[in-house]
């Protein structure tokens, strides 16, 4: 990794600070004002638990094995401000339902932390059986599953159907559900709606026709719409669907804003970034994704990143990661997100979704102290970034894929 000395380009991150925002991929278009819309829904920046003190940080996993001890309850409660449980929490005793064991891990992180978000999982088109909502769906199947242009019915991945979204009696069912996940007795400070790129016409139109595909996606976004509208403002919604991957829809699916509290991104500096065959790092991509995240902060959203060691190939959950791997791997995504954070902008560094998958890390870079930022991100040459925070200096190099953080203590 090449010296980086940054008070020779103090000059230059100023410099940056005064721009108001930096340059964006010309790939990627801006997103229309006009198009979102939620700012009435949107709490006040004051009612989510964040803050600069150190990397604002979230969980979001399951324990399919059992429910959460105390130590792991007491780690995710007085370390990530907003935790989302997966659908399959428990899933392994097959003993209580989603909803049942999901409202069981946010009343156990709340007593040990009240003050912190859990919110729970669903799934915007495809049906994961672990739910006692589902019973309803599997008595309607014939009716209501998503089926292939040949009248079969879609499997995803080959085992799990999916919802026919252009039926109103589908999306009338599925808001239903969400909004019980809700309600007002519910432990849960809200939902990530998951998926939603799996109901893209441009992606799926070969498998469904290109009338069924195109009236899927029509069905989603209204289905999206009606459960805003219904869901109180108390209630945090969040959506898993926006970034560089989803490079056939031109807004990166920044269209869903005007129904979301929220925008996930799953797989920063992961395969959404990556090249499948070589793992080698697109920079268009990454730069675009940084772009997304800049227009959902300045729209006044939360963003929630998820990124991955470089380590892992793309998806291939079932190659073993040390923690070794892990902590030489962090620096780059870690640097690369403090680029373009902004407010409630939160950071997860995992390699993969289960209790095993590197959710309870003791990374130094977690303790010390980060302070808000005091520029934009700022390219002092092709390919070369910058940022200065409070008690830290960023430097990443897309060429070489480097980082560094270059952190200060609090008397400096």
């Amino acid at each position: 990794m090449p010296k980086f000395h940054y008070a020779s380009l103090l000059s230059l991150l100023l410099l940056g600070a005064c721009s108001e925002k930096p340059a964006i991929p010309a790939e990627s278009p801006a997103v229309s004002s006009e198009s979102i819309k939620r700012d009435s829904h949107t709490p006040p920046k004051a009612a989510l638990p964040f803050s600069w003190e150190t990397v604002p940080r979230f969980a979001l996993m399951a324990k399919s094995e059992g429910a959460l001890t105390h130590t792991e309850a007491s780690y995710l409660a007085e370390n990530c401000p907003i935790i989302i449980f997966d659908k399959s929490m428990e899933h392994a005793l097959r003993e209580d339902q989603s909803e049942v064991t999901v409202e069981r891990a946010a009343r156990q992180i709340k007593a040990i932390n009240p003050g912190a978000q859990v919110y729970g999982y669903w799934n915007s088109i495809i049906a994961y059986n672990l739910y006692a909502a589902f019973d309803t769906f599997d008595a309607n199947k014939e009716q209501w599953a998503l089926r292939n242009a040949d009248g079969s019915i879609y499997m995803k991945r080959g085992r799990r159907p999916c919802y026919d979204l252009s039926q109103e009696a589908v999306r009338n069912w599925w808001v239903d559900c969400a909004v019980q996940m809700l309600s007002e007795d519910s432990s849960l400070d809200g939902l990530l709606i998951d998926a939603l790129p799996a109901a893209s016409h441009s992606t799926q139109k070969h498998l469904w026709g290109s009338e069924k595909s195109a009236a899927i996606e029509v069905g989603l976004t209204e289905m999206v719409r009606q459960l805003d509208a219904r869901v109180s403002d108390s209630k945090q919604l969040i959506y898993n669907g926006a970034g560089a991957r989803l490079s056939k829809w031109e807004d990166r699916g920044l269209r869903f804003l005007e129904s979301f509290d929220g925008v996930l991104f799953e797989h920063f500096c992961g395969c959404s970034t990556r090249d499948p065959k070589t793992g080698d790092l697109k920079t268009e991509s990454l730069l675009d994704d940084l772009a997304t995240m800049r227009r959902a902060v300045e729209a006044g959203k939360t963003v929630f990143v998820k990124a991955w060691p470089r380590s892992l190939p793309c998806l291939n959950l079932d190659i073993p990661i040390t923690n070794e791997q892990a902590t030489a791997d962090l620096e780059f995504p870690l640097a690369c997100f403090l680029l373009a954070a902004g407010d409630n902008c939160y950071f997860l560094y995992n390699w993969g979704y289960h209790n095993q998958d590197g959710q309870y890390p003791n990374y130094p870079e977690y303790q010390k102290p980060l302070g808000p930022p005091q520029a934009t991100m700022a390219e002092i040459e092709p390919g070369v970034y910058i940022r200065s925070f409070q008690h830290a200096q960023v430097y990443v190099n897309l060429n070489e894929e480097s980082a560094s953080i270059d952190w200060h203590s609090q008397s400096q």
